[in-house]
């Protein structure tokens, strides 16, 4: 079924796992919509939908600011407009810009349909978009868009420029952009606010031509018709590689959700390389210098005194039968035994597999290859066992045949 226009976020969805973009855009479920002062209030909500409810109330921070020509309409001392303030160093002033535009729809096609759906359209390979646009401003005339995200961390999910370059919504605001001005290339900058404990931003500025905001719409474009040929999510196809992104998906069973499959051990571990390999360098150095165990102990360091040295010695020296005791006078009772030294037995190091070498997300990669090749193997394993049994049926069958004969 043609669908009246994509979004962004759809492709995305749709192109990680059909069977998700079906269950959201086909069966309609979505996430809660949750006010970020209704959760403020007390309720208990999932991760999620706190995530998208505080980005909201953020994005909902930015329009006031810049639609209103009074700072102090800011409540600054909330925890959306702290995130947001973390930013604004990376923002031109509402006071520098002689033209703003916010939170302006793509397009100017009209879509026929009713809030809260996109007002309009632009069309472009075939496919109609629609999205809105955080901020545009004009300033000392030139024009730069700008797009607000919240995360948790910026080294691990912010875009790099080359990225972000090849990005789908990027792209999209850019061609749009670029059409309605009459210009070639747009400016855009896509601002990273952290929402953790530390507040942090991080901007990410890239120039995209119209050319190659086509470029990255075309292949989209296919996705988006692949899409439209899927009628119903039983029918779509379930990628299992994807069940681990972003935390898990929302829709598999274990979360409650109506996906029965079976998730993939493979896409686990990719997910956890791919954390892994997003971290930020000084923490990922920090996994990647962690070794084998230390060799076993067998001799006290040298800065302990005589006490310690005497009771290291007890404890690697081996046990020593204890010597009899020498009564004192043929009237005194024999002394008691004395007590054997605690020993430890020293760990046998010589058949100990060696340890892998590289870092935390070398030794990852390692586990994903031997997993695909388990996989792989399992499957080989899985048909031979289907061809003995099918074997063993036309085996029985004969043998019936025979006897039924011979009667």
């Amino acid at each position: 079924m043609r669908r009246p226009y994509y979004s962004a976020s759809a492709i995305k969805q749709g192109a990680r796992c059909a069977r998700a973009w079906a269950l959201t855009y086909i069966d309609g479920l979505r996430d809660a919509d949750v006010e970020w002062h209704e959760i403020e209030a007390g309720p208990v909500v999932p991760p999620r939908v706190r995530s998208l409810s505080l980005g909201k109330a953020v994005h909902a921070v930015g329009e006031t600011h810049y639609q209103q020509d009074d700072a102090d309409q800011v409540q600054w001392c909330t925890l959306p407009a702290q995130i947001y303030m973390s930013g604004l160093g990376h923002l031109p002033r509402p006071s520098e810009c002689t033209v703003i535009e916010v939170e302006r729809a793509l397009g100017d096609a009209p879509t026929g349909l009713t809030a809260p759906r996109p007002p309009s359209t632009i069309e472009i390979a075939g496919v109609r978009w629609a999205g809105f646009r955080d901020l545009a401003v004009e300033v000392r005339g030139r024009w730069l868009q700008i797009d607000y995200k919240t995360t948790r961390s910026i080294a691990r999910w912010a875009l790099t420029p080359e990225a972000l370059a090849g990005d789908l919504q990027c792209a999209l605001y850019s061609y749009d952009l670029a059409v309605r001005l009459g210009v070639d290339t747009i400016d855009s900058r896509w601002l990273y606010l952290e929402t953790g404990a530390v507040r942090r931003s991080a901007p990410v500025d890239v120039v995209v031509s119209r050319q190659q905001a086509i470029d990255v719409i075309g292949p989209a474009a296919d996705v988006a018709l692949r899409l439209d040929a899927i009628d119903a999510s039983d029918s779509a196809e379930c990628n299992t590689d994807a069940c681990w992104d972003y935390g898990g998906c929302r829709f598999h069973h274990t979360r409650g959700g109506p996906c029965d499959a079976r998730t993939s051990i493979r896409g686990f571990f990719t997910q956890q390389t791919r954390r892994n390999n997003d971290m930020d360098p000084a923490t990922l150095a920090k996994f990647q210098t962690l070794g084998a165990p230390a060799a076993v102990i067998t001799a006290p360091p040298a800065d302990q005194d005589a006490a310690d040295a005497a009771a290291f010695a007890a404890l690697t020296t081996p046990a020593t039968p204890a010597a009899p005791a020498t009564p004192a006078a043929p009237a005194a009772p024999a002394a008691p035994a004395a007590p054997k030294p605690r020993t430890r037995k020293p760990k046998d190091t010589t058949t100990a597999p060696p340890a892998p070498e590289g870092g935390l997300a070398a030794q990852l990669a390692i586990a994903v290859a031997a997993l695909a090749t388990a996989e792989t193997a399992a499957s080989a394993a899985a048909q031979a066992l289907d061809a003995a049994n099918a074997a063993y049926g036309d085996a029985v069958e004969a043998v019936r045949a025979i006897v039924g004969g011979a009667s």
